[in-house]
């Protein structure tokens, strides 16, 4: 089960996310959301193949960023917007075995229309394990949903 702790706000009054400034605008002290989980087996790079290692799978790690990522500015978006992701850059550099808990902890570092830079940290029982930038995008639930459907209907007529 995954625990989310928001942290209070110190970048100033939030900007309604249909504003689009024409560059990209750093954000000083940005919002941030801390995400903790338990590793468990199917959380591991094993579960992808008997040849891979009993620890946290890279896309796992990824998976747990971006949802603190989405949680830091969660509070602004409007109703029917989500935010997806639309870039990462990734390193990770330490195993984190079965058991352990990884905590993410993003912080919001720029913004640029409707995308959000942040950048995570995640760590475990042993420190640090991964640094992650990651950029979403703000959109309208009811579009991602009708592009999806476009999409699928594509995919029927091949």
């Amino acid at each position: 089960m995954s625990e989310v702790l928001k942290q209070p706000t110190t970048a100033g009054a939030a900007t309604r996310s249909d504003e689009a400034p024409t560059a990209v605008t750093a954000v000083a002290g940005g919002k941030t959301a801390t995400l903790r989980r338990t590793v468990s087996a199917a959380d591991t790079a094993r579960a992808y193949g008997d040849v891979f290692p009993e620890a946290a799978a890279t896309p796992f790690v990824l998976g747990l960023a971006e949802v603190a990522c989405h949680e830091a500015i969660a509070s602004e978006l409007a109703p029917g917007e989500i935010t997806v992701g639309v870039r990462a850059v990734v390193e990770h550099f330490a195993p984190t075995p079965i058991g352990w808990t990884l905590t993410a902890t993003a912080t919001e570092v720029a913004r640029n229309g409707r995308r959000r830079t942040h950048r995570v940290v995640v760590s475990d029982e042993g420190g640090e394990c991964a640094v992650i930038e990651h950029e979403r995008a703000v959109v309208r639930a009811s579009s991602l949903a009708e592009r999806m459907r476009e999409r699928s209907a594509i995919e029927g007529s091949r």
